[in-house]
């Protein structure tokens, strides 16, 4: 795997259905994301899955991942409101950890960087679901620019410098699930294109 900078899973999916579970959320709740000398504009998450114990701290504890965390991960009031998304989220057949809906408005950018635990040789990932985006949403990886229309899957090396810029006029918001490398995975990586 580690010759890949980017996999565009066959994990189908329909982008619209996703929509309507976001459609009763309200616009202050999304929380800005914690990293912000990272970005500027406006990055901001929403919890679904979350460590245990997190649910009674500021939820800001409940969207930053940690690699190789043992605590169970449990879901959080909004996941439970979302029957589109839980549907998804019940076809991944491995272990699902820090999961949330991560959202870019439009001028916001997200400076290039590197995520070394979620490299394609660690033993957990991060895989995209785009639910929403426009064409003038511009992500580089490495020296690439890679562009994901809705409804699709990807998987990224996340260990190459990568970054993202919405330069367009709607919302990017895509369902991010990092999770635990297994066969499962595994054979879903090598059917990807």
């Amino acid at each position: 795997m580690n010759e890949k900078k980017a996999v565009r899973l066959d994990f189908p999916f329909e982008a619209e259905k996703l929509k309507k579970d976001l459609q009763g959320i309200n616009s202050d709740e999304w929380l800005l994301h914690v990293n912000t000398r990272l970005y500027h504009g406006d990055w901001s998450a929403l919890p679904l899955l979350a460590p245990e114990g997190t649910l009674e701290l500021h939820p800001i504890a409940q969207i930053t991942s940690t690699p190789f965390d043992t605590r169970e991960y449990v879901p959080t009031p909004l996941l439970q409101n979302s029957p589109n998304i839980q549907d998804v989220l019940s076809r991944f057949a491995t272990t699902m950890k820090t999961t949330r809906l991560l959202r870019l408005k439009p001028g916001a950018k997200v400076g290039i960087h590197e995520d070394p635990d979620f490299g394609f040789n660690s033993g957990e990932l991060r895989i995209h679901l785009v639910i929403q985006t426009n064409p003038s949403v511009i992500f580089t990886l490495g020296e690439e620019e890679v562009h994901m229309k809705e409804g699709e899957t990807w998987l990224y090396n996340f260990s190459l410098p990568h970054g993202v810029e919405n330069k367009g006029e709607t919302d990017r918001i895509h369902l991010v699930i990092d999770c635990v490398v297994n066969d499962w995975l595994k054979e879903l990586i090598n059917m990807g294109r």
